[in-house]
């Protein structure tokens, strides 16, 4: 508990059979993790803490990634928001660069939390934070930031959609499924 500021960390723990059984069943781990993780944030807002905000610590960089994932898996218009806010979720530091916030962890020393899955490459995030993303970089610099502002721009667009698709129109449309605009 920071007493200062008034934040209280939890930290939760999954039994290592959790993972042996994703694997034994074929499912993708870091989904799964991913799915379980944010049910059990919502669960805490919810009951815990009373409606707060969650608040992540995702990057320019992770955003970049989901962005070039959704692009190389084929996933769709949406997706190719990336990392989205809800009224309910706040990724602040979006625009951030990863290495930006390990300065301030080292010059501040702080502590912080390694997910250790983050070293192997056989998941295809990692894969790309450690192959595609440094030759990427050394081709196009600012493909992060630029990614970003792909991303804040299609989020935008598919607000904009969502909000016109509940609107009466002219043109009777009730739903836009994967609008390539």
């Amino acid at each position: 508990v920071d007493l200062m500021h008034g934040l209280e960390a939890v930290v939760d723990y999954l039994p290592v059979s959790w993972s042996q059984n994703l694997k034994s069943k074929g499912e993708n781990l870091q989904q799964a993790a991913r799915r379980l993780r944010y049910r059990r944030l919502e669960e805490l807002r919810a009951n815990r803490f009373m409606n707060a905000l969650v608040v992540t610590a995702h990057h320019a960089e992770d955003q970049a990634e989901t962005v070039l994932l959704a692009l190389l898996k084929g996933r769709g218009s949406a997706r190719l928001a990336g990392l989205v806010d809800t009224p309910d979720l706040w990724r602040p530091w979006l625009q951030v660069r990863g290495a930006q916030i390990q300065a301030y962890i080292q010059s501040n020393q702080l502590s912080y939390r390694e997910d250790q899955s983050n070293a192997s490459d056989a998941y295809d995030r990692n894969f790309v934070r450690m192959h595609l993303a440094p030759l990427i970089s050394e081709r196009f610099p600012a493909w992060v930031e630029a990614l970003g502002r792909e991303a804040l721009d299609r989020g935008r667009m598919e607000a904009g959609l969502r909000a016109w698709e509940i609107q009466t129109n002219e043109l009777a449309i009730t739903k836009v499924l994967d609008s390539p605009y």
